[in-house]
């Protein structure tokens, strides 16, 4: 799966959703790659990149649940106030992304997901 977003502040935004079916168990690892493409704030070029693995369930027709923590085996940024990573909400698994103020940011991910 892949996704893009643009994001212009430091507003939390859903780069990506990712249903999970009942009775299943998944891991997500998702690879986000960011660049600063305008904005009053921050440097030309300034970027991110991050590797978040995840483990989720659902159950019984329950919502999707964590399991455990998430593992981020990768996080480099330019600027602090970036961010990546995954949350669920209701049967989904969001991947969130983090701008900054007065930054303009194109966001891609490539999602994979294994489940049994």
């Amino acid at each position: 799966l892949e996704a893009f977003v643009e994001t212009t502040d430091a507003t939390v935004a859903s780069l990506a959703t990712v249903p999970l079916e009942d009775n299943s168990t998944y891991q997500i690892v998702a690879d986000v790659v960011a660049r600063r493409t305008g904005g009053s704030e921050g440097t030309g070029g300034d970027g991110a990149s991050y590797r978040i693995i995840g483990t989720f369930r659902r159950v019984s027709a329950g919502s999707a649940t964590l399991i455990g923590s998430l593992t981020v085996s990768h996080s480099a940024e330019s600027q602090a106030g970036w961010d990546a990573t995954l949350a669920v909400s209701g049967n989904d698994v969001l991947v969130r992304v983090t701008g900054s103020t007065n930054n303009n940011a194109s966001w891609h991910a490539v999602i994979t997901m294994q489940s049994v």
